[in-house]
């Protein structure tokens, strides 16, 4: 989804592409120390996180990460 790069606490205009995956809790904090990883938009933070799509994050590990989003919500 687009977003306002302001949502997701990025200090600059415009908008933004991000996807929104559920991942383990104790994963979360690890994750939101690195680079275009943020705290869920709209979605419960304790169990999700948002990844700009235009951040340098791989299409290998959003793959990797899609793939446990899937098993966990399954």
């Amino acid at each position: 989804m687009n977003v306002p790069k302001n949502k997701l606490g990025i200090e600059d205009k415009g908008e933004t592409d991000v996807i929104d995956l559920k991942i383990e809790s104790e994963l979360i904090g690890s994750y939101l120390q690195k680079k275009g990883f943020y705290p869920a938009y709209h979605m419960n933070k304790e169990n999700w996180i948002s990844i700009d799509l235009n951040s340098t994050v791989t299409a290998g590990e959003i793959k990797s990460l899609l793939d446990t989003s899937f098993t966990l919500t399954s």
